[in-house]
């Protein structure tokens, strides 16, 4: 993607909302496209709100209504105290069923690979997309593809999980979490990343998804 059509590929969300859940708590979404057209939930990568949608330039002709949702502690939903892959899928039902939406399907990007994989795990979408999906880091087949810095965070994680988290959560902001990903990104991606469009849409979703903390 150029820096020219990443302005016509991502916008602002065309719309904004939230659902109050059975438990009480409020779980947000923005969406873009026609409001009949086919529903493509789309999960975002770690750390990212719903602000970042992508190809809204094409959704009309393609009679697709694209629509991400802010994952309980992200952006302006809710936290659930005991979050699980399985509570997610239950969310999302929920926020199916209050929409009245079906057929439903589902892009999963990076860290959300693993929660598009949890709705079609359920049923609750007919077919889903994995984009530059996170895989499981700690299989042997991965040892020697990793960046030498994921690599020592991997092992962090394995031989001391409780520090690890403690270490991590300390520069798990919108700002650490920017600069994690720019050093470890090649020139090509980074180029993308700092444009002008791309760059300041992205920082927009970490900085809603890290506005409750980590």
């Amino acid at each position: 993607m150029t820096r020219r059509n990443a302005q016509a590929f991502v916008t602002p969300p065309e719309k904004r909302a939230a659902l109050k859940l059975q438990d009480g708590r409020q779980l947000a979404w923005s969406e873009w496209g026609p409001a009949d057209g086919i529903p493509v939930l789309f999960c975002t990568g770690a750390g990212m709100s719903s602000w970042l949608g992508f190809g809204a330039g094409d959704l009309a002709s393609l009679n697709l209504r694209l629509i991400c949702i802010d994952r309980p502690g992200l952006g302006s939903s809710d936290p659930h105290a005991r979050k699980t892959l399985s509570s997610w899928a239950d969310d999302v039902e929920a926020f199916i069923h209050a929409n009245a939406l079906g057929p439903v399907l589902a892009v999963g990007f990076s860290q959300g690979s693993v929660f598009a994989l949890a709705l079609a795990w359920r049923g609750l979408v007919d077919a889903i997309a994995i984009v530059s999906g996170q895989d499981e880091l700690t299989h042997p087949s991965f040892q020697s593809l990793l960046h030498p810095d994921v690599a020592v965070m991997v092992t962090a994680a394995q031989q001391d999980p409780m520090g690890f988290e403690q270490r991590f959560a300390q520069m798990a902001t919108a700002d650490g979490l920017w600069q994690l990903i720019m050093g470890m990104s090649a020139p090509c991606d980074r180029q993308l990343y700092e444009s002008d469009a791309f760059g300041a849409a992205y920082r927009q979703a970490l900085q809603e998804g890290f506005a409750q903390g980590s």
